[in-house]
């Protein structure tokens, strides 16, 4: 049996950043929610991002979190799958990344 759904959403959430918090993306109704963590630079030390969902992509208040905040890794590629419904997610770095040659975290979300 092979799954065959289309593509809902393919984003970037957090793009080579050591802090903040990214733009919201409305979805309204993903099920299935893939999100991939990429640490940049040479030795990370420390950091951690968690992803967060709300009613609405502009959404000023506190976002509720989806999950654990997922620790950032030197030189590996973290995935995480949650199941929805989703009306708009977030990224946000809740634990600054550190190290050293020039410590960063992306963020990409692909959802079905």
């Amino acid at each position: 049996m092979s799954f065959d759904a289309a593509l809902f959403e393919d984003a970037k959430l957090l793009d080579a950043v050591t802090t903040g918090t990214g733009t919201g993306i409305q979805l309204n109704g993903g099920k299935l929610l893939k999100v991939f963590f990429q640490a940049g630079g040479t030795t990370i030390s420390a950091g951690a991002v968690q992803i967060e969902e709300a009613y609405a992509s502009d959404y000023s208040g506190t976002w509720s979190p989806i999950g654990s905040p997922q620790t950032i890794s030197t030189t590996s590629t973290n995935v995480l799958i949650f199941e929805g419904p989703f009306k708009a997610i977030r990224a946000r770095v809740s634990t600054t990344v550190t190290g050293t040659g020039t410590p960063s975290v992306t963020v990409w979300a692909v959802v079905q």
